[in-house]
Order: C-alpha cells, then sequence, then structure tokens
C-alpha cells in the first residue's frame, strides 16, 4: 500500500469506529479481515496512525473545532509529524487509492494549525474531556499531569503464566526458544511481559492454555482475592473471564468457581478457556432477575469486578475518553450499587466481598464502598496487604485502606480494589 492509501484506510477505521461504537482494536481487526492484501507493515502503520489521532485528540479538536475523521488525520500529519501543507496535499492526492486532494478550505485550515503549547489547557495537553478534569484532580490531587501523560502512552501486552501448566521461567524459556523477547513482571510473580505486541500470535502457550493474556494490574487484582483450594469462588462480573482463570489456578483447579456475567457468548467463551487451561471446576451462569437465590451466605468470596468508566483501561482505549459521558457515569453508579446491594447477602459470616474497578474516581470507588459499609454493619475493611500471597511486592505499603494501582505508579492499568470483611 502507499502512504496515500494507508492514510485513507485510517479515516475509514476511524469513521466506522465513530459510527459503529467499536472499539479501536475491534475496527482495525474487521478492516484487516475485509482487505487481506494490506501486508503486516501496512497494517502497523495503519494502527499507528489511528492511535495517533486518537492520542491527540484533544489538541486537533482545540485547533480544528468539529473535525471530520479525513480532517483529523490530515490534523495530525501537521501537529504530530510536523509535515508542511504541500508534503500532506501530495499524500492526500496520491493515487487513486488517496483519501483525494486537500480542498482549499482544508489547506487554509491546516496552515492555521497551531503546536502545542504550554498555553494550552490541561486537558487539552493531556487529552482528555475538559468535563473530568476536576475528578482527575480530586483522584490524583497534585499529580494529574504525571498520571495523565502516563495513561497516553501506548500499554505493554503482558501473559499470566498458567502454573497448572507451567512455571514463569518455563515459559520465558518456551518464548526465547520461539524468538519472542520478553522479560518477568516486577508486581506479579505470575506475569511476563512482552517486548512487543506484534508476535503475539505467534505464543503457542497461549493456544495450549498455558498462558493467558492478562494485564499486570489485573494479575494482582486476581490474587487479592485470595483464593484457596477447596473453596467457593463466586465472580459476580466475570466479563471475559481472565480473573476467573487466574483464581481457579491459584485454587489448583479444587473447589468451585460460579462465573456470572449477563452476556452468555462471553461466558461460551470463559468456558472454553477454562477447558484449555485445564480447569474443570469453573462453573457459568447468566445472571437473570432474582439474581444468585438460594446462594445466601454460601460464598467464601465474592469478586465484583463491577461495570465502570474503564478511565484505567484508556491506554488500551483511547477512544473510550470521547465516548463518555456524564449521564454514562451517574449510571454505572447506579449500576455499582445495585451489584453491591445483590451480592453482599451471598458471603458467608468470615468470609470476604473484593470490590474492584478500573477506574480512578472517588465517585465509583471510595464513594461507594463509604455508602455500602454505612448501610451494612455486617462488613468492614479488611487489609488487602495481608491479603497477597507470601512473598509479592506490595504497591504503596502503608499508604491507603484500598489498594490503587495506574500506569505511572505501577506501570500497569488503572484499578481500584476494596476487600471488605463479612464479620462473623
Amino acid at each position: 500500500m502507499t502512504p496515500g492509501a494507508r492514510l485513507a484506510a485510517a479515516i475509514e477505521i476511524l469513521d466506522e469506529a465513530e459510527a459503529t461504537r467499536l472499539p479501536l482494536d475491534r475496527a482495525l481487526e474487521r478492516w484487516a479481515k475485509g482487505h487481506r492484501y494490506a501486508g503486516s507493515k501496512d497494517r502497523a502503520a495503519i494502527s499507528a496512525r489511528v492511535y495517533d489521532v486518537m492520542r491527540a485528540r484533544a489538541l486537533i479538536d482545540a485547533r480544528w473545532p468539529g473535525a471530520s475523521a479525513r480532517e483529523r488525520v490530515f490534523a495530525s500529519l501537521k501537529l504530530l509529524d510536523a509535515l508542511p501543507c504541500a508534503d500532506i496535499q501530495a499524500l492526500a492526492g496520491e493515487g487513486k487509492y488517496a483519501p483525494g486532494a486537500l480542498s482549499e478550505a482544508e489547506e487554509a485550515k491546516l496552515d492555521a494549525l497551531q503546536p502545542a503549547s504550554a498555553d494550552d489547557p490541561r486537558w487539552v495537553r493531556l487529552n482528555y474531556p475538559a468535563w473530568l478534569d476536576e475528578r482527575f484532580e480530586a483522584a490524583f490531587p497534585g499529580r494529574v499531569e504525571e498520571e495523565l501523560a502516563a495513561l497516553n502512552r501506548p500499554a505493554p501486552v503482558d501473559l499470566r503464566a498458567n502454573l497448572l501448566k507451567t512455571s514463569r521461567d518455563g515459559l520465558l524459556q518456551e518464548l526465547k526458544e520461539e524468538g519472542i523477547e520478553a522479560q518477568p513482571t516486577y508486581w506479579s510473580p505470575w506475569g511476563i511481559r512482552l517486548a512487543s505486541p506484534r508476535r503475539l500470535r505467534a505464543v503457542g502457550a497461549i493456544r495450549e492454555g498455558a498462558a493467558e493474556i492478562q494485564d499486570e494490574g489485573s494479575q494482582l487484582v486476581s490474587a487479592l482475592v485470595g483464593a484457596r483450594p477447596g473453596e467457593r469462588i463466586v465472580d459476580y462480573c466475570a466479563g471475559a473471564g481472565g480473573k476467573t482463570l487466574a483464581m481457579g489456578a491459584m485454587m489448583a483447579g479444587e473447589g468451585e468457581i460460579l462465573a456470572c456475567d449477563v452476556d452468555g457468548r462471553r461466558l461460551a467463551r470463559l468456558k472454553e478457556r477454562a477447558k484449555r487451561a485445564g480447569l474443570y471446576n469453573v462453573t457459568t451462569k447468566v445472571h437473570e432477575p432474582g439474581g444468585l437465590s438460594g446462594m445466601e451466605a454460601r460464598a467464601d468470596r465474592v469478586l465484583l469486578d463491577v461495570p465502570c468508566s474503564g478511565t484505567g483501561t484508556w491506554r488500551r482505549q483511547p477512544e473510550a475518553r470521547w465516548r463518555l459521558t456524564p449521564e454514562e457515569l451517574e449510571a454505572y453508579g447506579r449500576t455499582q450499587r445495585e451489584i453491591l446491594e445483590e451480592a453482599a447477602p451471598i458471603v458467608r459470616p468470615g468470609g470476604a466481598l473484593i470490590y474492584v474497578t478500573c477506574s480512578f474516581f472517588r465517585e465509583e470507588n471510595e464513594d461507594q464502598i463509604a455508602r455500602f459499609l454505612a448501610a451494612h454493619d455486617e462488613f468492614e475493611v479488611v487489609d488487602w496487604r495481608l491479603q497477597l500471597p507470601e512473598g509479592w511486592p506490595v504497591p504503596a505499603p502503608g499508604k491507603s485502606d484500598y489498594l490503587r494501582l495506574s500506569p505511572a505508579s505501577t506501570g500497569t492499568d488503572g484499578f481500584f480494589a476494596a476487600l471488605l470483611g463479612r464479620r462473623l
């Protein structure tokens, strides 16, 4: 593909993602399946351009209000690549598969674009919607610049070694033999970080169930649950099941994990993944009205990885910051409160409720826990540090009742976790 054709592909993908609200990675995957002629270098260049546009969208939109996907791509060439307008015009008109020549209005707008400046508002420099500024200041007092800068960088790809089938050292050796560069993660003794995501499909251990793709922060949260062999665990919002599988490995396949979700298709895929991982103690259930009636006070541990704004995953989904609305954030809060109320009775006395989000916002985290505890004196906050397996490093020791992870502080996705014990 010519450079111009790559730009046209990026525009097409951004348009589709906007129209369908598909995650960028899904939109890229769909485009690649429909354009088999595109080589690996073409796909890499197109992907880089798409993500570059999203990681600079606040700047682009501040300089070019109301810009279309086509205009944002051209603006990225000027603002990020510092290309002169004549060079952009040459790319735009480069053959039949290019986006098409710039109009006079587009040329004039590109000529007038000014690069990023220290005088720009913080949300423009750090690429997030202005209406979230106060929330980030509350989440990171005095550290917004550091935290949001890290949140705007590409995320690494981590694997979790499935200890039922291999060891971390064994997996590292296997990757080395496959010519895949990787290194152990710092916080999780299960984790491995790949030097490049491009070799992901070559990892045979994933196909064999000896490794799972899972961010190091998610591995840490999974360990925080403290699942032990023989226990009954409920993963109330299991989703794709990454934490379910990690807990199953901690239990050495002994005991019971009930994985629940509103999406039956996700649970079907989880069952396939569990079988591949050698876990036969995982059962699934699609949520229905009435929750889990008959399960009252029967679970040793209940994990609530609740739906949330997802701000902690913005490195992987930079488009998500532009899709979140105040109304959606309020709706997430209602859902979180409902799930806490539904799940609390399932925990047996002496058991634990683990509340998790991938959000940085107090209204989804500390405020939800405070509200819940005020209404449920049968629960109390438990020191999460004591729950980590022996030998694991402890992020921010002694600083908080709750676990907080972020790209800037721990090099992981952003997470909040509260460990609540049910009194005997």
